[in-house]
């Protein structure tokens, strides 16, 4: 027996494996327990020539195996090695690793194969498994809607997949090994990205893995588009690896910027708008005050005194001024408060005085409208209950829901206030035996300039008193709110945070 012989000999001597012998003249084949039970048989193995075993080789691999051994038995190499799958006594196909070579010649051919039996389903399942998962991550790669860029722990191309191909502007095999910091920056930084990776592999840590940023991907025609990248990374055998999923977010940016534009457009419309108002409220007031002047004047003339169609026409002349002047007020202060150049006070504001001195002033147009208002008999609690605000604002705030309660109530109808205590805030409620609103009237109460049924309710008035009482109210951290239902009248409230804070009871009626 020659040195390579006596070395094959030893090794299966050694081996852990199943073993196997076979005499080439006298095709006698011989295997031990380990090899018999790795096909799930004992001491009775129906093994005792070649064809025993082939028979059992998958249909698929035993023309390839049996022509490996028997090539091998005419002298055609003198070791081989073959992958296949063998019929286990129990009924399923297992994979299995034959080893072989001469162990005794005669001249140029052998007179005995021998070697060893391996089962390797364990290895081959976890090959499968290793296919599956690597045909999957391709399948997601391909069929991604977002550029994927994986590369190695130096920044280096190792997979580029086909959105990522449309969105520079490459074909894969083009960028493979190249670094993808030459990709997605501007040539001034990319050594620092460089920098900051090679930190990261030094220490672990980096402040782009784990959080999405802005990007300028680099196509090949030199164009940039701005994307979104966010970094991953795993521990594997060979070292770390990384993967940007990117995100071309050029047309958001479109948007934030002509959004911004919007805005900023808006914005001075707004001021224009607010200028303006403010320029020709100024300019009105002159020749408005020239106009009531002089009708004060031919009223208070006793000289010459107007005769009693005169004076009743002056005095259209002197309410209708008046009326004009309250509403280029209002007009101001709302332009004011949209543009945040009204400047307002925070001091306590006595709600007993408030009320009363609101609900005084609109005695006249309560009996104009043939409207009751409820005598007033303030609690000692609401005498002395203070909320924070611009007493003069607030005021018209509460004024614009007396006046809209009286001129659309019905006749005879009645107005009422109530205070209550919510908490930290105290709510002052304007209540009316009214007709009442639908819900798609409420929602479009506090808009501006809408005059709520104006077409079959001849009353005077502008439709910006409600938007002003809003703005008022949430100018001064309060909230502004209604109830209503058709026949049964509505309730206005406003909100504001309390100063003095006495133990209220539920309501307190208050009137003239």
């Amino acid at each position: 027996m020659n040195t390579q012989a006596q070395t094959l000999a030893l090794d299966i001597q050694k081996a852990f494996d199943g073993l196997w012998s076979w005499d080439v003249a006298g095709d006698r084949l011989q295997t031990s327990d380990r090899w018999r039970r790795l096909l799930g048989y004992g001491a009775d193995s129906p093994f005792a020539r070649l064809s025993d075993w082939l028979v059992l080789v998958h249909p698929e691999n035993r023309d390839a195996m049996e022509a490996l051994v028997l090539g091998c038995a005419q002298g055609c190499g003198r070791y081989f090695e073959q992958e296949h799958r063998c019929l286990h006594r129990g009924g399923e196909y297992r994979w299995m690793l034959l080893r072989g070579g001469w162990v005794r010649e005669e001249g140029d051919r052998p007179r005995c194969l021998a070697g060893t039996y391996a089962r390797i389903s364990g290895r081959k399942q976890g090959e499968a498994a290793a296919r599956r998962m690597e045909f999957e991550r391709a399948s997601i790669l391909e069929a991604a809607l977002d550029p994927i860029v994986m590369t190695d722990g130096e920044g280096n191309i190792a997979e580029f997949n086909p959105a990522a191909e449309e969105l520079f502007g490459y074909r894969r095999a083009d960028v493979l090994e190249r670094n993808l910091a030459d990709f997605i920056e501007p040539a001034p930084t990319r050594e620092a990205r460089r920098l900051r990776l090679r930190l990261f592999l030094d220490s672990g840590e980096g402040a782009v893995l784990g959080r999405r940023v802005d990007v300028q991907a680099i196509r090949s025609d030199g164009t940039r588009v701005s994307c979104e990248m966010a970094l991953s990374s795993i521990q594997a055998e060979d070292g770390r690896l990384f993967t940007a999923y990117l995100r071309d977010v050029s047309e958001r940016h479109r948007f934030e910027d002509e959004l911004l534009r919007a805005k900023n457009e808006a914005e001075r419309a707004s001021r224009a708008k607010s200028e303006f108002l403010s320029r020709m409220s100024h300019e009105l007031r002159t020749p408005l005050n020239a106009i009531m002047g002089f009708a004060q004047l031919l009223q208070a003339d006793l000289q010459e005194p107007l005769s009693s169609e005169q004076a009743e026409s002056v005095g259209e002349i002197h309410n209708a001024g008046e009326h004009l002047l309250a509403l280029i007020d209002d007009i101001l202060d709302l332009s004011n408060i949209d543009s945040g150049q009204m400047e307002l006070a925070s001091e306590p504001v006595d709600l007993y005085t408030l009320i009363g001195d609101s609900l005084r002033s609109l005695s006249a147009l309560a009996e104009q409208f043939a409207i009751h208002l409820r005598t007033f008999e303030p609690s000692p609690e609401a005498e002395g209950c203070q909320v924070i605000g611009d007493h003069r604002l607030l005021r018209t705030a509460l004024i614009n829901l007396l006046s809209n309660a009286i001129k659309y109530n019905r006749e005879d109808g009645e107005v009422w206030v109530e205070i209550a205590r919510h908490g930290d805030r105290v709510r002052l409620l304007v209540a009316d035996t009214g007709p009442g609103l639908t819900d798609s009237d409420l929602a479009a109460a506090f808009e501006p300039f809408v005059r709520l049924h104006a077409d079959t309710r001849p009353v005077p008035g502008t439709g910006i008193g409600l938007t002003l009482t809003l703005r008022i109210v949430e100018a001064m951290n309060g909230r502004v709110g209604a109830t209503s239902e058709p026949g049964a009248g509505s309730r206005f409230w406003l909100e504001l945070p309390v100063a003095v804070a006495p133990e209220l009871p539920l309501s307190a009626n208050a009137g003239v």
